[in-house]
């Protein structure tokens, strides 16, 4: 591989100086680490968390390891901002990144899988990003290669390009999509990529959060786009440990890291097979909490037909 060549990576922090620790010390194990240009993004404190904060720049400029480190602190809080603004920055600049959180840890092959498959698919339209996460569940029995395709990104450890990526330009249009999520065979595909997508989608509309997951998934839902993953996951997120924003305490999206380094195999014209997308399905089911949602949700669509009948009659 041309070292000149490879992609730099983004890491957006906050205040958990623990977690970055974890993330760095991991990330100087992969083989193509000191080759790399590493951007640390961090946030502005709120009000209370000044002293985190400083604990954690602190730190972050004791880094060593890379082929270079650039530091760049943010004046105002704004989580969202920190990170998108970092992204765009580096797309902008580089045409390609590696993006990372404070809580992803990484194996020893992840920089040369993401690198590998960055520049296997950058001329793939229908391939919009590659990441790092595979979730629990059994891959290997169900393809041949090191990679298969989900309409489902996940940015527990990413990696996109400038010419498909711009963290800006997935806003969802309220108007069309209520149009879209109305049509059976559009929502049947948001669900078959778990039933959670939906929900999320319809939370966005209605401005309950501001996702860039969620937007990512409904516009490569809405433009048949797929995000590769790995057979077996070569990152693990510890933000689930109650200290994050959007992530509890659980230990449901825990994995065995994969422990191949390099010579990765990749799939041209790849697209989702059906028995990986049913296994992700059901990975990605909430159990008794999705059933209780589908009975609600019927209850509710049978009042609206009922009522529209007594309407009709009367």
């Amino acid at each position: 591989m041309n070292t000149k060549a490879l992609s730099p990576i983004g890491i957006s922090t906050y205040k958990r100086t623990n977690h970055i620790k974890r993330t760095i010390e991991a990330l100087k194990l992969n083989l193509l680490s000191k080759y790399s240009k590493l951007y640390i993004f961090s946030d502005a404190p709120k009000k209370g968390d000044e002293e985190e904060v400083h604990g954690l720049r602190k730190y972050v400029r004791t880094i060593t390891g890379f082929e270079s480190i650039s530091i760049i602190e943010r004046e105002t809080n704004n989580r969202t901002y920190n990170n998108r603004m970092g992204l765009k920055y580096l797309l902008e600049e580089y045409g390609k990144v590696i993006w990372l959180e404070e809580d992803i840890i990484t194996t020893g092959g992840f920089l040369s899988f993401m690198n590998d498959a960055l520049n296997y698919y950058k001329d793939d339209e229908n391939i919009l990003s590659i990441t790092g996460y595979c979730p629990p569940i059994k891959i290997r029995k169900m393809t041949r290669s090191d990679v298969f395709a989900l309409r489902r990104f996940n940015a527990w450890g990413f990696a996109t390009w400038g010419s498909k990526f711009d963290p800006y330009s997935f806003e969802i249009d309220p108007i069309e999509s209520r149009k879209k999520m109305k049509q059976l065979r559009f929502l049947h595909r948001l669900n078959e990529n778990g039933k959670d997508i939906p929900r999320m989608i319809k939370k966005e509309i209605s401005h309950q959060i501001d996702a860039l997951d969620v937007k990512v998934m409904y516009y490569q839902n809405f433009h048949d786009m797929y995000t590769i993953y790995p057979v077996q996951s070569l990152v693990k997120n510890i933000g689930h440990d109650g200290t994050g924003i959007h992530c509890g305490n659980s230990t449901r999206f825990d994995v065995d890291l994969w422990t191949k380094t390099h010579n990765f195999s990749f799939e041209k014209n790849i697209r989702p097979e059906k028995k990986i997308v049913k296994e992700n399905y059901k990975f990605r089911s909430n159990g008794v909490k999705d059933i209780i949602i589908d009975i609600l949700d019927f209850l509710r669509i049978y009042n609206v037909i009922k009522a529209l009948k007594v309407k009709i009659l009367s």
